[in-house]
């Protein structure tokens, strides 16, 4: 499990993410048809970090001007057990543990990609 105390912490580990999802050929055929973004912000540590699934690409980007098609924000040790995969995100919206602005349903969306995602954090995290 990360530990985020800065907001560089945590963009250095999503950076991480970002680059091996970035090379995983089984993901990137995955979203062959995406066209999703989603902006992870930290209201503890003020952290923005945005990811881009377009059409077989995927992109993170650190404080994105981009719009994207929703945000999740919570705690930043809560973003934490959401990409290592310990904690679902639809049991954290439902207890309020992350809030989430933009479309529900492209959020839901997103659920589909988690594995490929928590792998790749828990090997960013090694």
């Amino acid at each position: 499990m990360a530990e985020f105390t800065t907001k560089e912490d945590m963009y250095k580990v999503l950076d991480a993410l970002s680059e091996k999802l970035s090379g995983d050929e089984q993901f990137l055929k995955r979203i062959e048809r995406a066209s999703i973004s989603m902006l992870l912000e930290a209201s503890d540590i003020g952290a923005r970090y945005g990811v881009f699934l377009e059409k077989g690409v995927f992109t993170g980007k650190v404080e994105p001007e981009d719009k994207t098609s929703f945000s999740v924000v919570a705690k930043a040790s809560t973003i934490d057990k959401l990409l290592s995969g310990k904690l679902n995100g639809e049991s954290a919206y439902m207890a309020g543990a992350i809030n989430l602005r933009g479309s529900e349903y492209t959020a839901e969306s997103m659920l589909s990609y988690m594995p490929f995602i928590v792998r790749a954090y828990k090997a960013a995290t090694e």
